[in-house]
């Protein structure tokens, strides 16, 4: 894991590591529990200068919401989008992105008939062209290649859903029945209290469930680097694979 320094004006200067999946998860089990001790202890497993032990110390100098504070900047370099819990990752489908290319393609075409070949374009011309690049260099940089959309979609369908992480792009497919019942069955055990039980780890099998491009083998690895890709795409999975809302019932 990577460290990083942080300085404070009357706490001082903390270096911090980012979080592992393993410190990630024991977190992400906690904080139904006491939101505060999954936090102290999170910061505690990533605490590099002071030690543990030193930031107990600071926090009972009258520093008793830093690691609060602390926790937010590990979960932020760890994958959660800007350290805010709830939040998401900017996300496209398949239909969208293909969608925009479509748009792109019609505003090259009117940009070119439009485009001034002299001195002699009207002023309603050259303010319609100007709108129109205007909106072509909004949309470009926001264009996932072709190729990319078409690898996707033979590898993971029509539904295949791409998310904008930290990470990079990410393609996954919302869950079938499979990975839908595996991770009922995983939050059962934890209802169950079953030892060794764990929300976090039903998750993490989840997404892996759900992972197109890259492959989840390699999905797997980022994850233990950015354990917070998890927390992050789970929810918003689960949510595509509820059938969307309701249009009308008896």
């Amino acid at each position: 894991m990577s460290t990083f320094d942080l300085s404070y004006e009357e706490a001082g200067d903390i270096t911090l590591r980012t979080a592992g999946w393993q410190a990630f998860a024991t977190w992400w089990d906690t904080v139904p529990q006491s939101t505060g001790d999954a936090c102290n202890n999170l910061v505690a497993d990533c605490a590099v200068k002071p030690d543990a032990a030193g930031l107990t110390a600071l926090y009972e100098e009258g520093f008793g919401f830093l690691s609060t504070v602390l926790g937010g900047e590990i979960l932020s370099r760890s994958g959660v989008p800007g350290g805010v819990l709830g939040a998401k990752f900017p996300m496209v489908s398949l239909k969208e992105a293909r969608a925009a290319h479509l748009r792109a393609d019609v505003l090259r075409k009117a940009a070119n008939e439009l485009a001034p070949v002299s001195e002699t374009q009207s002023e309603e011309d050259a303010k319609k062209f100007a709108a129109l690049a205007a909106e072509l260099d909004a949309l470009t940089p926001e264009l996932i290649p072709l190729d990319v959309l078409d690898v996707a979609e033979r590898v993971g369908g029509r539904r295949v859903r791409f998310y904008r992480t930290g990470a990079g792009l990410l393609a996954l497919k919302p869950p079938g029945r499979a990975a839908g019942s595996s991770f009922t069955d995983a939050v059962a055990a934890i209802g169950a209290k079953q030892q060794g039980a764990s929300y976090a780890e039903a998750n993490k099998a989840l997404v892996l469930a759900c992972a197109v491009t890259p492959d989840a083998p390699t999905l797997l690895g980022m994850i233990e680097s950015s354990p917070g890709l998890v927390y992050a795409l789970a929810d918003d999975l689960r949510e595509a694979a509820s059938g969307g809302k309701a249009l009308a019932r008896p």
